[in-house]
C-alpha cells in the first residue's frame, strides 16, 4: 500500500530510515488516474517488495520538499536507501520503476 507523506518532518523521517524507499511526487489532480498509483500499489502488494516503503508526496501541498528534492516534472519516483537517494524515474517509466525496485530488493 502507498501511503501519503504530509510533511516535512515526516518526509525526513522516513528518509532517514534504514530500508529502502520509493516516493513518488504527483499532484492531487493527477493521483486519482494515474498509472503509476497503480503500479506501485501493486508492487507494494508483491513479496519480493514487503522490504521497501512506498510513498506519496502531493507537490500541490509540499513544494518545498518537491524543490529540496530537484523535482521539476510530474510524475517523479525518487528511490531512497539507508538515507541516500540512489535512483531517479521522471515520466510513466513503469519498467524503469520495475527495474529500481529489483535493484533496492
Amino acid at each position: 500500500m502507498v501511503e501519503f507523506i504530509e510533511s516535512r518532518e515526516e518526509f525526513i523521517k522516513i528518509v532517514k530510515d534504514s530500508r529502502a524507499v520509493v516516493i513518488h511526487f504527483s499532484t492531487h489532480v493527477r493521483a486519482s488516474k494515474n498509472m503509476i498509483n497503480d503500479a506501485l500499489d501493486n508492487f507494494s502488494d508483491e513479496s519480493e517488495f514487503t522490504a521497501i516503503g512506498f510513498y506519496q508526496i502531493d507537490v500541490g501541498k509540499m513544494e518545498e520538499v518537491a524543490e529540496e528534492q530537484q523535482v521539476s516534472d510530474l510524475p517523479t519516483v525518487l528511490f531512497f536507501k539507508a538515507g541516500k537517494k540512489v535512483g531517479t524515474v521522471v515520466g510513466p517509466e513503469i519498467d524503469e520503476i520495475l527495474d529500481h525496485l529489483i535493484e533496492l530488493a
